[in-house]
Parts: structure tokens; C-alpha cells; sequence
């Protein structure tokens, strides 16, 4: 039987990986156009998977990853509670929601 994927190590990925990081670097640095496509892309993605998420959890992951926030100065911008990890809006941040 023919494996459709390779099977890789840990270290042949993380090579594969930094390659292929190393590649989007050239591209983006070397092409404004690429560039901008580039952040769009990301920005769409950013935008997509944040529409999956309740308002307090969009608003937590916003300060953290975009702003920078430590998660107790998040939470006291918001008004908020640390609660359940299902309930905690901040709980997306140290991905402890399932």
C-alpha cells in the first residue's frame, strides 16, 4: 500500500517548516504586493475565526494579541471576572477552551 504522506521526523518538519518560513520572509520583504496580499490574508483569517467567537472572548483576544495587554490588565479594561474556563473570556488566550 502506498502512503499518500511521508511519514517525517519532529526535526525533518521543523527544518521543512523554517524553509518554508524563511521563503514567505523573501517574498513578502522582496514584493510590496505580496505583501499586502499577505497581511490581507492574515487579517481575513483573523477576522473569520474571531466571528466564531462570544463578543467578550473577540474583545479579550483583541487586547492580548493585537494590543499587547498583560490578561489581568485585559480584564480590568473590560470589567471583568476571571469565571470558568467555559464562561472566562480570557480563557481563549491560554487556550484552555475546548
Amino acid at each position: 500500500m502506498i502512503e499518500k504522506y511521508p511519514i517525517v521526523t519532529a526535526e525533518e518538519f521543523q527544518a521543512q517548516f523554517l524553509l518554508l518560513q524563511a521563503r514567505m520572509r523573501d517574498i513578502v520583504k522582496n514584493s510590496p504586493a505580496e505583501k499586502y496580499e499577505f497581511h490581507e490574508h492574515i487579517d481575513y483569517c483573523f477576522t473569520c475565526i474571531a466571528k466564531t467567537l462570544e463578543i467578550e472572548q473577540q474583545l479579550a483576544l483583541i487586547l492580548k494579541e493585537i494590543y499587547d495587554f498583560k490578561i489581568a490588565a485585559a480584564v480590568l479594561s473590560l470589567n471583568a471576572t476571571r469565571r470558568t474556563p467555559r464562561s472566562d473570556p480570557f480563557a481563549i488566550i491560554s487556550g484552555r477552551i475546548n
